[in-house]
């Protein structure tokens, strides 16, 4: 009796048994008349439907386009399947981010430690016009401006530039004061330089001196000069100019000639002139 009973419930359990485990399928059906079969793996209620289809590929279809959705057993269904006429979604691609380089930025090279103020001599100006005292002041890296004093009566060009009769003269007094502006193609504290100086000269030239004749004539001018050259940077105190000036001298007034020992002379032979030079440039400076 029992081993009937043991053989029913095996006929009876496992029929069951195989039916509750049968793999399903899911199945769509159109209103054109054309299934899919596969496996849902997206479904937006009332707007679409993904399924992944036998072959791996994976359709989208709207809900305006399907009449139903049912499962199926797969042993029961046609594996083939309907052509989809909708576009096949590929699998995404898998995006390999490059990793970032990292790119420094550009060096950059600070400015010189520019030396702001200096003062300077002239000392070639016993030779010319004149010695030349001055003070210079960078307004910025390349460019700086100066004030500068000279003595004519010091400088061995001045009296035969300034003759008059043919005469040079014996004695000079007076002073230039003048204002510059230089240029320059590295720093101011070295390179080369160009540049312009405008100056005031006053002063008095006395002629045949100690003689019954003697004269003197008194005038005012102005120098016109271009300077040139380059600068060198001998150490963080000292500086040398080496260059060369070209300009004019203008006249721009000139008293009548004074004969201080005949003053009944009333000869006039202070008529004023116009002088156009070149000279050699040497400066010693200082850096304050």
């Amino acid at each position: 009796m029992k081993t009937f009973f043991y053989i029913l419930t095996i006929l009876f359990v496992v029929p069951l048994c195989s039916v509750y485990t049968q793999e399903k399928i899911d199945v769509i059906y159109l209103k054109n008349g054309k299934t899919y079969k596969g496996t849902i793996i997206e479904n937006v209620i009332n707007k679409y439907v993904r399924i992944e289809l036998q072959s791996d590929s994976i359709v989208k279809i709207n809900y305006s386009r399907i009449v139903k959705i049912e499962k199926e057993d797969v042993s029961s269904s046609d594996t083939t399947e309907s052509v989809p006429d909708e576009k096949v979604t590929a699998p995404e691609p898998t995006v390999v981010k490059s990793p970032q380089v990292k790119i420094s930025p550009p060096v950059v090279t600070p400015p010189p430690n520019v030396r702001r103020t200096n003062v300077y001599i002239m000392p070639l100006g016993f030779l010319e016009f004149g010695p030349v005292l001055g003070a210079e002041y960078a307004v910025d890296s390349q460019v700086s401006i100066g004030a500068h004093l000279r003595i004519p009566s010091l400088g061995l060009l001045t009296y035969p530039v300034f003759s008059s009769r043919g005469e040079s003269a014996d004695e000079i007094s007076g002073l230039g004061i003048g204002a510059d502006i230089k240029f320059y193609s590295k720093s101011v504290n070295e390179g080369w330089y160009f540049g312009g100086i405008l100056e005031y000269d006053y002063g008095s030239s006395t002629y045949s001196q100690n003689d019954p004749g003697e004269w003197i004539n008194s005038s005012k001018y102005i120098a016109i000069v271009f300077p040139g050259g380059y600068k060198f940077d001998l150490s963080p105190r000292l500086y040398l100019n080496v260059g060369a000036e070209f300009g004019c001298i203008l006249n721009i007034s000139s008293d009548p000639t004074v004969h201080p020992n005949d003053h009944t002379n009333t000869s006039n032979w202070n008529q004023g002139q116009t002088t156009i030079f070149g000279m050699l440039d040497l400066t010693l400076g200082i850096n304050l």
